[in-house]
């Protein structure tokens, strides 16, 4: 929870989005389009997005107000929590030295700790949440000696599973995937379940409750084309690619989600920037070997043990929920919801490796965890270098998270109320209003009250592009300048901030406020004039 505002600076569209939407609900008690209280999508952006996010958002804003801040701890208490449950499903699925190691591994974790950091639809904490209720029911998710079936439980368990649903798509893909492949490598167990009672009960409820809460999304999906929106275009094939070669392409992005690359460097310029650590990959290099080690022991266990053939089932079937979506490269935060599964794999790994190691010869085994301790830390010590500090030194990842528009804005809140007009340059700023209106801590009822104008945006057509709200108004290329030019000729003089690039305002008077780069580089300057 460290430097939650600052590792990484500024904020994204996308963050900008649910931050400012969870505050109009609470305060409005509906989206900036106006929807009252959204269910299965809200507007965001035009692009009619997963909505459960908002209510997580709204109890923090509630308690800390809304900013960057509060969002972001909003997401880091899920990323801690999602420790404690990693340990809980290892250690009724496998055992407690598992569930230990497994929420260790997850806590250093590179992919866990930034999205842990980023207020994002995807956060795994919708995945492990209903996975912890699932094997703490009893359900058949374990070996048999440690089942004992909890029908109430249970029931929570599947009403859970549902709502889960209404999170990010992927995790709304990915989920029932998941649960379903469960149920068929460990078919004998749940039969064996449901001839008992209390057995038979627990999955009844679950069944119940799953289709109580998931089959109105279901439903949505068949009656409402508008929740897909999102989604649409978004294939990893084109519609003249034979079949054939779609089924090469999903196994192409299938095959680089495990790659060395993807998992463990970092691909450069493979996906957006900010969607991953600088030169960082999604795990640590020690726990390559781990995979391996796992996947033995998994192996070797496959026969006797339904946890092992679920968790390879898991592993294989991890990255479901990016294969069929284009991108360049793999998509982190489409796989997210496969963090759990590969953690475990090297818990498991880790566990089984020490366990015949120490069994043998105690002395090498103290030797191994001395040396795995030696790689932690060594491997943690980087990765706090690059998150909180290489991260905000480098401009690409500034850029990515409109760090300079956010401190202008910032700058200019105690000042809005005295100023007649704002004009902001569009450069690089194509979703501006939803990241100005965070900053400013606007005030949602106003922008009820606003006058609000909305173009498509300039570089993806399916985004919606507010050029002007209130005060503020945006400049991107012709679009902007009416306004601009009505206040020049309506015969007064008004008080306007103008924040541009540098070199875009030819201007006799230098700017009252600049704001640098991490090379003390202008990258915004802040006229103040009478027009």
């Amino acid at each position: 929870m460290v430097k939650l505002g600052q590792s990484p600076t500024g904020t994204s569209g996308d963050e900008s989005n649910l931050i400012w939407d969870a505050y109009c609900l609470l305060k409005m008690g509906k989206d900036h389009y106006g929807k009252p209280w959204p269910f299965f999508y809200f507007g965001g952006l035009g692009e009619n997005r997963a909505a459960l996010m908002l209510y997580v958002l709204m109890p923090f804003q509630a308690v800390f107000g809304m900013s960057i801040w509060s969002a972001r701890l909003t997401v880091a208490v899920l990323g801690v929590t999602s420790v404690f449950l990693m340990y809980v499903i290892g250690s009724r699925m496998f055992n407690r030295a598992t569930g230990l190691v497994a929420a260790g591994m997850l806590a250093l974790n590179p992919w866990h700790i930034y999205y842990g950091r980023l207020v994002n639809e995807s956060n795994p904490f919708f995945l492990f949440l209903p996975l912890t209720l699932l094997v703490l029911a009893g359900l058949p998710f374990q070996n048999a000696h440690k089942r004992v079936p909890r029908p109430l439980l249970a029931g929570v368990a599947g009403a859970v599973v549902g709502l889960a649903c209404y999170s990010y798509p992927g995790t709304r893909l990915s989920l029932p995937v998941f649960i379903l492949a469960a149920v068929l490598v460990a078919w004998r167990g749940w039969w064996n379940l449901l001839r008992t009672r209390k057995g038979a009960v627990a999955i009844c409820a679950m069944v119940i409750c799953v289709s109580v809460t998931f089959g109105p999304l279901v439903w949505k999906h068949v009656t409402d084309p508008a929740i897909s929106k999102r989604g649409k275009g978004d294939a990893v094939w084109n519609s003249s690619d034979s079949l054939g070669s779609s089924i090469s392409q999903v196994f192409s992005r299938y095959r680089a989600n495990y790659g060395v690359k993807f998992l463990f460097v970092g691909e450069k310029g493979r996906v957006r920037v900010r969607a991953r650590i600088p030169d960082t990959g999604q795990f640590h290099w020690y726990m390559l070997p781990l995979f391996v080690v796992g996947l033995l022991a998994i192996g070797k266990n496959l026969r006797s043990s339904y946890a092992a053939r679920i968790l390879l089932v898991w592993v294989v079937l991890y990255p479901i929920s990016d294969i069929f979506f284009t991108n360049r490269g793999p998509h982190p935060y489409r796989s997210a919801p496969g963090i759990p599964f590969l953690i475990l794999l090297g818990a498991f790994g880790a566990v089984s490796a020490g366990s015949w190691l120490a069994k043998r010869n105690r002395l090498a085994f103290i030797g191994a965890v001395c040396l795995s301790q030696i790689a932690v830390g060594v491997s943690s010590v980087r990765l706090v270098r690059k998150l909180f500090f290489d991260y905000n030194q480098q401009p690409q990842y500034r850029r990515a998270f409109y760090a300079e528009y956010v401190e202008a804005f910032e700058w200019l809140r105690p000042r809005l109320e005295g100023a007649d007009a704002v004009f902001c340059t569009g450069t690089r700023f194509d979703q501006g209003y939803v990241i100005s209106l965070v900053a400013l801590q606007y005030d949602p009822k106003q922008w009820f009250l606003d006058h609000r104008e909305y173009k498509k945006s300039l570089v993806y057509g399916k985004w919606d592009l507010c050029i002007r709200y209130g005060k503020i108004n945006f400049m991107y290329g012709s679009l902007g300048h009416a306004e601009f030019d009505r206040l020049v000729n309506n015969g007064r003089k008004d008080h306007v901030y103008l924040i541009v690039r540098p070199g875009e305002l030819q201007s006799a008077s230098p700017p009252i406020y600049i704001i640098p780069g991490p090379n003390r580089e202008a990258l915004l300057c802040v006229y103040e004039c009478l027009l």
